[in-house]
């Protein structure tokens, strides 16, 4: 099986327009830094998803790609248009084990990295939202602790424009050392498409999680509906410790930060 590679914010663009929709090589302007090459990675272009399996000497163009993954549509692109490194649903989980890795941010970090951290707050949750991956069983879930104090929980909620329902929580729980840590199975049957949000309580103001993105400067990044809205792909909510059974959408505050969160369906 091919080695999923992952860089921190690599970029480039075309050199070259992609004239056509069946075509499986692309020209850039800057080569792959060297943590993407002797592997496969993934790239957006436009709304494009695709898979790079080759590249040339260095990880320079041309690159050799396979067209409209992950259910994207293959279509043209004009010569400067951005091509952006993206960790997707269905690239290879941290961990190797077997299973579809999704994450909290659509597709934007790399989760072997994460390099700053924000302040939960007493009595206070953060969310992030996830789209699933395909059907099956959330079976695996991680938080990222970059400052640990305290108890925390851990909480996963349906989507809803006006309640949103608990289906699993940890309860209050002594938060986990600094880093990557699982904080349980939910055991959670899901469909392709599903959408969850999941959410971190902390009973003490010291307590921080993992950033994985400050949303505006990723506004170019993210799908639009990811900005505070409607029905919130992220917010923060003054609240009791544990998590509670139900959120009220239209309380959520804007936030700009996004806690670390990594799951599996399996």
């Amino acid at each position: 099986m091919p080695v999923e590679k992952f860089a921190n914010r690599f970029a480039t663009t075309l050199s070259a327009a992609v004239a056509d929709t069946t075509g499986t090589s692309i020209s850039v302007a800057n080569a792959a830094v060297t943590a993407l090459q002797g592997g496969q990675f993934r790239v957006r272009v436009g709304d494009e998803l695709m898979l790079v399996t080759a590249t040339g000497a260095a990880g320079a163009s041309p690159w050799t790609v396979t067209r409209g993954v992950e259910g994207s549509t293959a279509t043209t692109h004009a010569s400067g248009v951005a091509v952006t490194h993206v960790l997707t649903a269905a690239s290879r989980g941290p961990t190797g084990t077997a299973g579809t890795w999704f994450t909290d941010t659509f597709g934007t970090f790399d989760p072997r990295t994460v390099s700053a951290g924000v302040v939960v707050g007493l009595n206070v949750l953060i969310a992030g939202r996830a789209e699933m991956p395909r059907a099956g069983t959330i079976s695996d879930l991680a938080l990222y602790v970059h400052v640990a104090s305290g108890n925390i929980s851990v909480a996963v909620y349906d989507v809803d424009a006006t309640t949103m329902t608990q289906l699993w929580t940890t309860g209050a729980i002594v938060c986990p050392a600094a880093g990557w840590r699982s904080v349980g199975n939910p055991a959670l049957a899901v469909a392709a498409g599903d959408q969850r949000m999941f959410v971190v309580t902390a009973d003490n103001g010291t307590m921080q999680v993992g950033r994985t993105a400050l949303v505006n400067n990723l506004v170019g990044t993210l799908p639009p509906d990811y900005l505070p809205g409607a029905t919130r792909m992220h917010g923060s909510l003054a609240t009791s410790h544990p998590a509670p059974a139900t959120i009220t959408v239209a309380s959520f505050g804007a936030v700009t930060s996004i806690p670390a969160f990594i799951g599996r369906v399996t």
